[in-house]
């Protein structure tokens, strides 16, 4: 009976001190997740980022299904430039949940600029979107690819859909006024970075053979010679041979009219034009090429449909405008004339003066205001209204 006894006061001690046991874990476990938020967000404030590290790895792994926990860790990791790390943590970041747009953010960024995959970071952008269709990041995103691939359309739509929700930048607007000749300077590296991330995109192979021969073109007019004519050829022939694989791309159909009309030659332009995809019905330059070819071929009636289309789509569009003027010189209405010229060579000044710029978010005040200017003339008082905006804050 004693040992019994004995036997089962062991027992009870046993499990009493268990629970103590247990009890004093989860007492000192809350206590920790109460007090790591706290250090998490004294940490992220003074960015530093290998001390947010540490409480933000502790709280994941107290308690795994955190949302908030994951996004601090991607914090951490991703201010001390452990992007692929980073990247997988905020992937942990539930989008509809707290923090979730951060993360995805997040995400989309490292995935554009970091990893160098802007088709499937898009699509992060789209699923941002669908919560936050006026999300700027997103937009922004968005707009740079299709300008940066010559997807016209999509980046007009863009612009024009970024402006409406306040979170246009004054880049965008240098985007539409170069929209007729969407080319970069640093078109051939950013486009090479890409296809070498998706080497089976047919869509950005096109758009880095095109911006390369863009580049060499542009070389050779602003400083000719016969060094830069023969690159500039040397490059255009390589362009043939390698576009040659792809399935007439807008991007190709593009380029290959420009040269086709800079050459005068009229049956080749037909026979680009004949290629162009129906979705590319919003694209203005294609119109502006549809009404060279008209004017050509003494067809005026539908050389001047397409010119107003053209500049329908693309009110900015000065090259258009100078045909458009020519145009109406050669049906005998030169008042009408007169102001689109005006406006095409206002709009061509502007253009060689956005090119002179090492990077378009550099634009200084005054290019923006000859901007706004021109495109209030040109009757798009949306632009024009957006650029007053940026420059007088305080009205919005």
């Amino acid at each position: 009976m004693n040992r019994f006894t004995a036997s089962s006061l062991w027992k009870i001690f046993a499990c009493v001190a268990l629970a103590i046991a247990g009890g004093t874990y989860w007492a000192h476990r809350e206590w920790q997740l109460s007090e790591l938020p706290g250090q998490c967000n004294a940490a992220a404030n003074l960015e530093a980022w290998e001390e947010l590290e540490i409480p933000a790895r502790r709280w994941v792994k107290l308690s795994p299904r955190e949302a908030i926990a994951w996004f601090w860790l991607g914090q951490a990791l991703r201010g001390q430039s452990r992007f692929d790390e980073a990247f997988e943590a905020y992937g942990h970041v539930p989008l509809r949940g707290p923090r979730g747009i951060e993360a995805a953010t997040a995400r989309l960024e490292i995935q554009f600029h970091v990893l160098h995959e802007p088709i499937p970071a898009l699509r992060i952008a789209d699923e941002i979107l669908t919560l936050e269709p006026k999300n700027p990041d997103a937009l922004r995103h968005q707009i740079y690819f299709h300008a940066m691939t010559m997807q016209r359309p999509q980046m007009l739509a863009g612009i024009r859909r970024i402006i409406e929700s306040g979170g246009d930048l004054p880049e965008h607007y240098l985007y539409l006024l170069n929209a007729e000749d969407l080319w970069f300077s640093d078109g051939p590296e950013v486009t090479e970075k890409w296809q070498l991330k998706s080497p089976d995109s047919p869509l950005l192979q096109a758009s880095h053979l095109v911006q390369l021969a863009k580049r060499a073109r542009a070389i050779s007019r602003t400083a000719p010679g016969p060094n830069s004519e023969a690159e500039f050829q040397k490059i255009v022939s390589e362009f043939e041979h390698s576009a040659s694989s792809l399935a007439d791309p807008p991007q190709v159909l593009e380029f290959r009219l420009f040269m086709a009309t800079d050459g005068g030659q009229v049956d080749e332009v037909a026979q680009q034009l004949a290629l162009v995809p129906d979705e590319s019905v919003d694209d203005p330059v294609f119109w502006k090429y549809r009404g060279w070819y008209a004017t050509q071929t003494s067809n005026l009636e539908d050389a001047e449909r397409s010119y107003q289309e053209a500049i329908r789509l693309n009110p900015l569009g000065c090259q258009t405008r100078h045909e458009y003027a020519q145009l109406l010189r050669t049906l005998g209405r030169a008042t009408e004339a007169a102001p689109q010229q005006a406006l095409a060579a206002r709009g061509t000044t502007l253009v060689v003066e956005a090119r002179r710029l090492k990077h378009l978010r550099d634009a200084p005040p005054r290019l923006l205001q000859g901007i706004a200017q021109y495109a209030a003339d040109c009757g798009d008082w949306q632009s024009a209204n957006g650029i007053h905006r940026h420059q007088n804050p305080n009205t919005r």
